[in-house]
């Protein structure tokens, strides 16, 4: 029987099966907003998306977000530009993703099934009423990752690129 630990770690290695292409794919249209009115271009989604894994994954033992720095331009709440130089470069956010995902997938291997019925240490009440455990928080990155990436997709259709799965 699967343990409930594994199948997380699964959900994110199945995720980022997909997602890791897509970011290559959309290397040369990382400014690219989806609609005439902006959106959240790839660069940002990316970039959003390693920022709140840290800030997400944060909350379980109350860990510093390694890139804690990029909350300007990466938080929830903030707006994208097409400056390229109000970001680091494609590579250094493509680094941060995979930077966050190998910390978040070694901290699941430290976890017990038993763990995922935890409250998170370092979650404030409003979050706690969201996601009142460790198994939820950590479901949290893989369902706020899926809807982020359909932004990506958006873009690449906006840019006159075909579907990579049909």
């Amino acid at each position: 029987m699967m343990k409930a630990t594994e199948m997380i770690r699964r959900g994110l290695l199945f995720i980022d099966r997909f997602a890791l292409p897509i970011f290559e794919d959309v290397r040369d249209i990382a400014l690219v907003q989806p609609t005439p009115r902006g959106g959240n271009h790839p660069l940002w989604v990316i970039g959003h998306i390693a920022h709140s894994e840290g800030e997400i994954t944060g909350m379980v033992h109350g860990d510093p977000n390694p890139l804690n720095g990029w909350e300007k331009m990466f938080a929830a709440g903030t707006e994208p530009t097409t400056a390229a130089s109000d970001y680091p470069s494609f590579d250094e956010v493509l680094e941060g993703y995979r930077t966050i995902r190998a910390r978040t997938l070694k901290m699941i291997d430290a976890l017990h099934d038993s763990d995922l019925d935890e409250a998170p240490k370092a979650a404030s009440d409003e979050m706690l009423e969201f996601v009142p455990t460790i198994g939820e928080t950590l479901m949290m990155v893989v369902i706020h990752q899926e809807f982020h990436l359909g932004q990506i997709a958006d873009v690449r259709r906006t840019a006159g690129r075909k579907p990579l799965m049909v």
